[in-house]
């Protein structure tokens, strides 16, 4: 993963491509009200590097989880 500002905003795109997933993918969870957590500017949405590095730790899954 690259090094950004935790405070850094960055749009949809750059999001998806940090999480390595699709835009779409990262959409479909914005519609659906799972995480990450995004900011609305009006109508532009952007993403902050610290709650997209909650979000992968959130998402981790261990051996002992699957049990």
């Amino acid at each position: 993963m690259s090094t950004m500002n935790p405070l850094e905003v960055i749009n949809e795109t750059e999001a998806a491509r940090y999480l390595g997933m699709s835009v779409h993918s990262l959409r479909a969870r914005r519609f659906t009200g799972r995480q990450p957590a995004y900011i609305k500017f009006g109508k532009s949405v952007r993403y902050l590097k610290s709650d997209l590095e909650v979000f992968i730790e959130t998402s981790r899954v261990t051996s002992s989880d699957r049990a």
